[in-house]
């Protein structure tokens, strides 16, 4: 797996770049048999340590964690408990998803929209973070728009940061948004 480091104004010494390429290859390695890649960033937000973990664990999944303390080693240990998480849910997904490909496929497509709708409204989501008072429009790089399925997108949104998810749904060919609640479930918004 190729690991890159890099510190934002920040040197990083051997033994923290060890201890990040060690812990990511361990944790990585015990959910995918071949993770791709991975890029951890460090730097300096307000007085404490800033760690983003970026995981590309396939060509189809990336995940992405954050977190932020006063000790550099202890930054990175809580965004990869995250990332660990996030990848032992898309695990015992795929796991699920295999099992449940024994279905019949004929299986209607209202049947399947009812069940993804179902799984949202018990989705248990980490807790959620309060936005800055004084909020800034970023420009956010180009995002390819997927065609999933509800549940998969709901997955997706999982798998990362981000707080939106637009996607086309790919039973209706609409497009669609999945987004993180307030009161931490997910809320759908079909077109």
């Amino acid at each position: 797996m190729n690991i890159r480091i890099s510190g934002q104004q920040i040197d990083l010494g051997a033994a923290l770049q060890d201890h990040v390429r060690e812990r990511l290859a361990e944790v990585a390695g015990k959910y995918f048999d071949r993770p791709i890649e991975a890029t951890v960033t460090f730097k300096r937000v307000a007085g404490e340590f800033k760690s983003e973990v970026l995981v590309h664990a396939n060509s189809r999944t990336t995940v992405n964690a954050s977190a932020e303390s006063g000790d550099i080693y202890r930054a990175f240990d809580d965004a990869l408990i995250r990332v660990a998480k996030r990848l032992r849910r898309h695990k015992r997904w795929l796991e699920g998803r295999r099992g449940s490909e024994a279905l019949p496929p004929e299986r209607p497509q209202a049947e399947r929209d009812a069940s993804s709708r179902h799984s949202l409204m018990s989705w248990d989501g980490e807790k959620n973070e309060e936005a800055p008072h004084e909020a800034v429009v970023v420009a956010e790089l180009d995002t390819p728009i997927h065609d999933v399925t509800v549940a998969d997108a709901v997955r997706m949104l999982d798998l990362g940061e981000e707080p939106v998810f637009v996607f086309r749904n790919a039973g209706t060919g609409a497009f669609n948004v999945v987004y993180r609640r307030v009161d931490g479930n997910v809320g759908w918004i079909e077109s």
